[in-house]
């Protein structure tokens, strides 16, 4: 198992948790119109890939998913930096290659980048 799961295995329990809150209610039938989606980080040497499914569960893969939503690509180092401390962690925009592959993506994308430190 790879750094990049490691790091996303970390932060899975708090996202889901979270996730699963704004499914409540009126907001969280708008959320659910992102839903599934799905993220993958990846370095040179590794990739990982965080899922969650419409009732807001994650889970996260060893690898990379060629359909994911977004891909982050960087060094592995300011990856799971930018996952375990979000924009504390010192990194910039610049240090990151993002793809928005699909609306969603871009979307949940933008909403959550601060929160990820992308």
């Amino acid at each position: 198992m790879g750094e990049l799961v490691e790091a996303l295995r970390g932060i899975a329990p708090n996202l889901s948790a979270e996730i699963g809150h704004r499914l409540q209610g009126f907001t969280g039938a708008l959320i659910r119109g992102y839903l599934p989606q799905s993220w993958t980080v990846q370095s040179p040497t590794d990739a990982a890939t965080l899922t969650v499914d419409r009732d807001g569960i994650v889970t996260v893969q060893d690898g990379a998913d060629l359909a994911a939503d977004v891909t982050i690509r960087g060094a592995r180092a300011k990856l799971i930096a930018a996952l375990t401390q979000g924009r504390a962690a010192g990194v910039r925009d610049t240090d990151f290659r993002i793809d928005l592959r699909t609306r969603k993506g871009r979307t949940a994308f933008e909403f959550l980048r601060g929160r990820f430190g992308f």
